[in-house]
């Protein structure tokens, strides 16, 4: 059990580096973080469009005018 908590990284440089593929494993996660940032803006966004556009619907309904 104790070798599944063995450190493969002698110090945090090396575990930076990932073994000189560093740039690409840490270039990949800044990817989906950006992409995930990204979709939570978008739902967002739709949502509140959604909310207005019911809110304006309702409001056009009560006024007697079509949507």
């Amino acid at each position: 059990m104790s070798e599944f908590f063995h450190l493969w990284w002698s110090d945090w440089a090396s575990f930076l580096r990932m073994g000189r593929y560093g740039v690409h494993v840490w270039g990949s996660v800044a990817s989906v973080v950006v992409a995930l940032a990204a979709e939570q803006l978008a739902l967002k966004l739709r949502a509140r469009r959604a909310q207005l556009g019911a809110h304006n619907a309702a409001l056009a309904a009560t006024q007697g005018e079509s949507p």
